[in-house]
């Protein structure tokens, strides 16, 4: 069996995408300012159950992958089992040596992270989208819902799909803040910003040479 560099490469940048993801995730969650929608999710229903929030995190993927293999197999990817996976286990060691570092941080350094957060996550996201082997579960089950409609365009269902996961953190006891607040105005800005960048460091390296 031939694996190609190219194959290759789009492996190591999709894992890298979600790594660093989970970690811009990871400082929403534990800088105690806010979290993005799905984490904010997460957050609370980690609480709920009693669970490490990367726990969670791959528990309510697992769960979303599950939906989809049965409703939307086509839009699955490695990527999506990689994301499942990579999240949850970034995001748990971040609350074992990222997590007690925030809990003593002050305030001015925990704005810092949440105000990082969005940037560090657009960017993972960006490698992911790069990649094209697949998205995590939450985001492909937003583009699934998209498709079962033709009344709204994606931005407005992606907006409720969000606004719903929210209300669902909330109600469970997550923390709504600042780091909410610049989730949902800079993320998609920074995704746009990191993918221009990428686009230009890598088209040589992700073509033509095969590895025997």
């Amino acid at each position: 069996m031939k694996f190609t560099k190219l194959g290759l490469y789009r492996a190591l940048l999709m894992c890298a995408g979600f790594m660093i993801s989970a970690f811009g995730s990871a400082l929403y969650v534990y800088s105690g300012l806010g979290a993005d929608a799905f984490n904010l999710m997460v957050q609370g229903v980690s609480g709920v159950l009693g669970l490490a929030i990367g726990t969670t995190s791959s528990l309510i993927q697992f769960i979303f992958l599950a939906l989809l293999i049965f409703v939307s197999r086509p839009l699955i990817g490695i990527g999506t089992f990689g994301g499942t996976v990579l999240i949850g286990m970034v995001m748990n060691l971040c609350e074992i040596f990222l997590q007690p570092q925030l809990a003593h941080a002050g305030l001015l350094m925990r704005v810092l992270c949440v105000m990082l957060a969005p940037i560090i996550v657009g960017t993972g996201v960006a490698m992911v989208n790069l990649a094209s082997m697949g998205m995590a579960p939450n985001d492909i089950l937003s583009v699934w819902l998209f498709t079962r409609q033709k009344k709204l365009p994606y931005r407005a269902v992606r907006i409720i799909y969000d606004v719903v996961q929210l209300a669902i953190g909330l109600a469970l006891g997550g923390v709504v803040g600042i780091g909410t607040v610049l989730s949902a105005v800079l993320t998609s800005s920074a995704i746009q910003a990191a993918s221009g960048v990428l686009e230009k460091l890598t088209p040589q390296q992700m073509q033509n040479v095969s590895l025997k």
